[in-house]
């Protein structure tokens, strides 16, 4: 797999212990969520930032469910745009982090973000995928936005982080949020804050999965590509 970065420990333990779909729909006050502990993904966190480490990191992202992020490059000035510096991607026993402005070959990625018989899982999807459509056309398949999810149950609480707060009891974290991450390398920090949005958006969407089972809700349905 090239020579990425690679940081384990074992995995929070009942990560994905849900309320239920009532008391979901009671949106936490800023105060309430200040009171939850932080947590924070702590698996395998793999950094690609070479071509020939793409091929392996993508079969380690097993499983028909991934969530999915990316970051760009902080802008501080009126009219300042940067393009996303970085795809993550979580699945079942590993986070992927794809430094694509450093990647030259990237297929095996876009092929994946193709592909529709994944779910990629996350917030704010659609401008997400605009912005990486920027750096290079593709056809997005099976991006689901988890508003899909969260209006049909009635739950008010938008955002990766209020989510976590309502759904799953915890806090995530924002240390990294406005870093540079085009820099030279990343640390240790950047990777843990973008591994774990990557983690949350995937544990979210299996806690509402469970209270869509027990609401009897039809699955929800992936954005279009007309959508986006």
């Amino acid at each position: 797999m090239g020579d990425p970065t690679t940081t384990a420990a074992a995995l929070p333990t009942d990560p994905t212990e849900a309320s239920s779909a009532e008391e979901a729909k009671r949106e936490l006050t800023k105060e309430e969520i200040n009171l939850l502990p932080v947590r924070a993904y702590h698996g395998p966190a793999v950094v690609v930032e070479s071509d020939d480490a793409i091929a392996e990191a993508i079969k380690g992202l097993r499983g028909k469910v991934l969530g999915f992020d990316i970051e760009a490059k902080p802008c501080f000035k009126r009219g300042e745009s940067h393009p996303p510096a970085l795809v993550q991607l979580c699945g079942s026993k590993m986070a992927v982090l794809f430094r694509i402005q450093k990647l030259s070959y990237t297929d095996g990625l876009w092929r994946l973000l193709e592909d529709s018989s994944v779910l990629k899982v996350g917030v704010g999807l659609q401008r997400d995928v605009k912005d990486l459509q920027a750096v290079r056309p593709f056809s997005p398949g099976g991006f689901l936005d988890l508003t899909a999810m969260t209006v049909p149950l009635g739950i008010k609480a938008a955002g990766l982080r209020s989510l976590a707060a309502n759904i799953l009891g915890f806090r995530i974290g924002k240390g990294a949020q406005t870093s540079n991450w085009e820099a030279p390398a990343l640390s240790s920090g950047q990777i843990s804050y973008a591994a774990t949005d990557a983690w949350v958006g995937r544990e979210i969407y299996l806690a509402l999965d469970a209270l869509r089972e027990e609401a009897s809700l039809p699955p929800p349905e992936p954005l279009r590509f007309d959508e986006i």
